[in-house]
C-alpha cells in the first residue's frame, strides 16, 4: 500500500477585474470590465479618480459616484449588477 498523498495540480482561471460604479444620490449600481476603459478614452489601468470625474448617473444625472476595482470570482456571488 502506498502511503504517499497525491496532490492535485491547481488550475488557475483567468480573473476579470471589474470596476463597480455606485451613484451616491439614488443608489443606482453597475459595473464594467476594466478592459472596456479604452472604449471611454482611458487606459485600462487608469486612475479611478480620472474615471469618476467623467461619470454621470444614467438614472438621476448626478455626478456623485463612488468607484472601486474588484476581481470577479466565477464561483462566488456577484458584488454588483453586470
Amino acid at each position: 500500500m502506498d502511503s504517499r498523498k497525491t496532490q492535485a495540480t491547481p488550475i488557475f482561471l483567468p480573473m476579470t477585474t471589474r470596476i463597480a460604479i455606485d451613484c451616491l444620490n439614488c443608489g443606482h449600481a453597475t459595473s464594467v470590465p476594466e478592459e472596456r476603459l479604452p472604449d471611454f478614452g482611458l487606459e485600462p489601468k487608469s486612475s479611478l479618480v480620472t474615471l469618476s470625474k467623467r461619470l454621470v448617473c444614467r438614472e438621476c444625472g448626478s455626478k456623485a459616484v463612488r468607484t472601486f476595482r474588484y476581481v470577479e470570482d466565477e464561483d462566488g456571488p456577484p458584488l454588483v449588477p453586470q
